[in-house]
């Protein structure tokens, strides 16, 4: 979703199971992309 401060969307990343995540520019927006480590 869309995403002011990478702070609070690795916050919400947390809530949803993801470790971390960053607010980065996508298009024309800046948007939450959650990550996690691959198995």
């Amino acid at each position: 979703g869309y995403c002011v401060s990478s702070t609070n969307c690795k916050n919400v990343c947390r809530t949803e199971g993801f470790p971390t995540g960053s607010c980065d520019f996508h298009v024309a927006s800046r948007k939450c992309y959650c990550y996690k480590p691959c198995p």
